[in-house]
């Protein structure tokens, strides 16, 4: 198989990865996707991609040695269940770069217990090898249309389920990140924040608490006050990592529009949530 023509290389399987893609289409871009997770499978109706489908080494090589830029999305929940798979592959892409010139983003989200220790991990790697020009970018939790991943999603679930009772597995006062999807994809396709040999950055659009998360989401829903919410007071505190925000970029989209686009979306998809208990029994 010859590649001919060189382009983006996006690396994941996720809904940020789609998203960046969708980004690329409308600059009129056919980006190369690596579907590793094999859960978010994109629709050729919806996106133009190359798909890299061969599981043939040397395929995936060639790839790599196509592509002027790569964008590596790592989902916090899935690398912990794919970690050595993950791992393997992220060595392999770095040992087909070896030294070539090539903008390489690791694009990292969601919250575990070790967020902080997993995006060190990462970051390792990525100094001991010889690419010059890589950054990571740690979004917290990203949410948004097409999001079937993270605490909004999983939010919105509980409360089609049961409206009325509430039970939300998470410390009422712990804090996280958040940043709508298409800021996130924005983000990491922008010229404006520079890339550097070691570069590793937060971005986000705010950090609230779980117990303002919820408030935000039943109020824009309506049933703010006449359901009952249950946090989990004895659950682990996962606080935001430490890192630094890029000077040249700016989210578009605040919390209370991605909320109210967010919840659009899912109730097109899934059907209204209703003040109704099990409202889907």
């Amino acid at each position: 198989m010859g590649i001919q023509v060189k382009s983006t290389l996006i690396i994941g399987g996720d809904p940020l990865s789609c998203k960046i893609i969708e980004r690329l289409n409308k600059r009129y871009q056919t980006p190369y996707y690596w579907n590793i997770y094999g859960t978010s499978k994109i629709s050729t109706e919806e996106y133009e991609a190359e798909i890299i489908s061969d599981g043939n080494v040397k395929v995936y090589e060639e790839y790599v040695s196509r592509s002027p830029e790569i964008v590596f999305t790592i989902p916090l929940k899935i690398f912990n269940e794919k970690r050595g798979e993950t791992i393997e592959i992220l060595n392999r892409v770095i040992d087909s770069i070896g030294g070539a010139m090539v903008n390489f983003t690791i694009a990292v989200y969601q919250y575990t217990s070790k967020s902080k220790e997993e995006i060190m991990e990462l970051s390792n790697i990525l100094r001991d090898c010889r690419i010059k020009t890589w950054k990571i970018m740690y979004f917290g939790e990203i949410y948004g249309e097409k999001v079937d991943i993270g605490v909004v999603f999983e939010t919105l679930k509980i409360l089609k389920e049961d409206c009325m009772n509430i039970k939300i597995p998470l410390h009422p006062d712990e804090k996280r990140s958040y940043i709508y999807v298409d800021d996130a994809a924005r983000a990491v396709l922008s010229r404006n924040i520079h890339m550097e040999e070691g570069a590793i950055y937060l971005l986000k659009d705010v950090t609230i608490s779980n117990r303002t998360l919820l408030k935000r989401i039943t109020e824009l829903i309506g049933v703010n006050g006449l359901c009952k919410i249950n946090f989990n007071e004895n659950a682990d505190r996962t606080e935001p990592p430490n890192l630094p925000q890029p000077k040249g970029f700016k989210p578009k989209i605040n919390i209370i529009d991605g909320l109210n686009r967010t919840i659009g979306w899912f109730e097109g998809e899934y059907g209204p949530i209703q003040v109704l208990k099990n409202n889907n029994k």
